[in-house]
């Protein structure tokens, strides 16, 4: 008796579950809408002290300026640097197995009882 009641309630939650997630918004909004506007104010500054985005207001007139080439030349950059980390830690790994391999085919060393 106890089993039938556990597995019904079960399928009670977990249609009402289901039933509650339907058509609701992404979850940085659901839960939280100051979350969201936080993750955009962090990601503009980031921008700005990066220099990708810059803030300007020339004769009176405000405007935002995003200067993609700065930002193609920073990424292609950080692509080259963790390409040549990449390739590092690889050498390095082949030569600790080399290392190993040269350990592993050495001759035994023989002991007089």
């Amino acid at each position: 008796m106890a089993v039938r009641r556990h597995v019904a309630l079960q399928t009670e939650s977990k249609s009402a579950t289901e039933k509650a997630s339907a058509g609701q918004p992404s979850y940085l909004t659901k839960r939280n809408p100051m979350r969201a506007l936080i993750f955009v104010v962090a990601i503009v500054l980031l921008m700005a002290v990066v220099g990708w985005l810059r803030f300007t207001s020339d004769d009176g007139d405000p405007s935002v300026r995003v200067d993609t080439d700065k930002m193609k030349q920073d990424t292609s950059s950080l692509v080259e640097t963790t390409k040549d980390a990449a390739d590092g830690a690889a050498n390095a790994i082949d030569r600790a197995a080399g290392n190993i391999d040269a350990s592993i085919d050495r001759e035994p060393v023989e002991t007089n009882p």
